[in-house]
């Protein structure tokens, strides 16, 4: 039974550390994601929302939750493709802020302005 449960153990740490290291990539890429839609789109805002903004949520199959503001809505799905190319293997959601249901925005409120 020891032995169970030193593996128990250790599988367990190494699932936390992969997390973690998957959590710090997907930082690093929702960053360079806020940069870009600044930088070429025109965003005034950017918000990360969602289970990377909220720590304890993130897990292996997280993806990245951002919403903006002031990118023309006639650029708004060349910023998503943009996105796609830079997001790697994390999915990339992007939302407008000015389109999001009431229940979005209160979410929206408890994000990280990147």
């Amino acid at each position: 039974m020891a032995v169970y449960r030193a593996t128990a153990r250790r599988r367990a740490a190494q699932a936390r550390r992969e997390r973690e290291q998957r959590a710090q990539r997907a930082w690093e890429v929702a960053r360079r994601a806020a940069a870009l839609l600044k930088e070429q789109f025109g965003a005034r805002r950017v918000v990360l929302y969602g289970s990377l903004a909220r720590r304890d949520f993130f897990h292996s199959r997280s993806d990245i939750d951002l919403a903006i503001a002031g990118v023309a809505p006639r650029d708004f799905w060349r910023a998503w493709s943009a996105l796609d190319i830079i997001g790697g293997s994390f999915e990339i959601d992007l939302i407008a802020i000015e389109d999001a249901s009431p229940a979005l925005r209160l979410q929206l409120e408890e994000g990280i302005e990147l």
